[in-house]
């Protein structure tokens, strides 16, 4: 659909991306797709719409499954709302 997620996953690493807690202390975001750009806000997905999300990221592309084979944590999924 419209909705834009980005990942967490930082490659299965035991700790978020430095990127995951700057959206948390700021969470307006200047978004580019192409020739696209756009301000949007950065909104954490609850538990439930994460595991639903990352499962489809993971269906679609075997490296987001291994990510969250290699590490305990859970993979932050962040919506980006224009």
């Amino acid at each position: 659909d419209d909705r834009l997620f980005v990942f967490a996953s930082y490659a299965g690493a035991e700790h978020n991306p430095d990127w995951y807690h700057n959206l948390l202390a700021h969470s307006t975001v200047t978004v580019e797709m192409g020739t696209e750009r756009f301000t949007a806000t950065a909104k954490i997905v609850d538990r439930a719409e994460r595991d639903e999300v990352y499962a489809r990221q993971a269906a679609q592309y075997d490296n987001f499954r291994e990510y969250e084979e290699k590490t305990t944590r859970v993979i932050p999924v962040v919506e980006l709302v224009r």
